[in-house]
């Protein structure tokens, strides 16, 4: 098997990853790859009529560039600076980067780990709000909370507690009595879950089986939900998820790395 693990250089996550393929399939076949050695990477990317793909990358040390399986944790394109570029040109480079990006990665299906989802590299880049309305769908009760523009005109329940990112915009100034505020009931017990492929860690087992919906609905392998329960309602709610969580050993670590070999032709 032969993997290709993009990511940051510090991403505890890809390194992780990598390390452990190394161990289970020997060594010399894993590449760890960050974004700027993609940059620095000749590439011969064709789309047919037909509707085929064809793809090589040459990283000018011998590797043909062919992978079996990716784990694509690949950092945000802001990241590339395109230096000395002018702001215009840079706009316009990075546009045609993640083009490229996207195809490839789309090309290779059910080969990557996280494919890129709604046209973002690596899994959904949505808004708290975007989310819930998915986990509703999933099967997931919302956590209730709720956003106001004036928290004198219009005030939160009370015993709300804050939560910023409910915010639908940003907060500007965050002082005074009059002022915008994302706020949420506070949870009497909550509980984290995590999705590798087919696999659920953690607690809250009776949500397990919407935690994969959810999953399969944001178009993610790998995806962290926070739940929790209200002291007078015993079934867990959504509050929040995280497509590309820490995972960097136990069972988790296995999970993904059973996964990445199972999904190599």
């Amino acid at each position: 098997m032969r993997a290709l693990v993009l990511g940051h250089a510090l991403d505890p996550t890809a390194n992780a990853v990598a390390t452990a393929l190394a161990a289970r399939a020997g060594g010399g076949v894993v590449r760890r790859a960050t974004l700027g050695a993609l940059t620095g990477a000749r590439w011969w990317h064709r789309l047919q009529p037909d509707g085929t793909v064809s793809t090589r990358l040459d990283f000018g040390d011998g590797d043909a560039g062919e992978f079996d399986v990716v784990f694509n944790r690949v950092e945000p394109m802001l990241a590339l600076g395109f230096e000395g570029w002018s702001a215009a040109d840079r706009d316009y480079g990075q546009t045609e980067w993640l083009a490229l990006l996207l195809s490839w990665l789309e090309s290779l299906g059910d080969r990557v780990i996280n494919r890129p989802a709604f046209g973002t590299l690596n899994g959904p880049a949505d808004r708290p709000w975007l989310w819930l309305a998915r986990a509703d769908t999933a099967g997931l009760l919302p956590h209730p909370g709720g956003a106001t523009s004036s928290t004198r005109t219009f005030p939160p329940p009370i015993g709300h507690v804050e939560r910023l990112e409910l915010l639908p915009f940003h907060p500007g100034d965050m002082a005074g009595l009059d002022r915008a505020m994302g706020h949420a009931a506070p949870a009497a017990t909550t509980a984290d879950v995590l999705v590798i492929g087919d696999t659920v860690l953690g607690d809250a087992d009776a949500a397990h089986p919407a935690c994969c919906r959810l999953a399969r609905l944001s178009g993610t392998d790998v995806l962290a939900i926070r739940l929790a329960q209200m002291a007078d309602d015993p079934r867990w709610r959504f509050v929040a998820a995280n497509p590309a969580p820490v995972v960097d050993g136990g069972p988790a670590l296995a999970a993904l790395v059973a996964l990445m070999a199972a999904r190599a032709p």
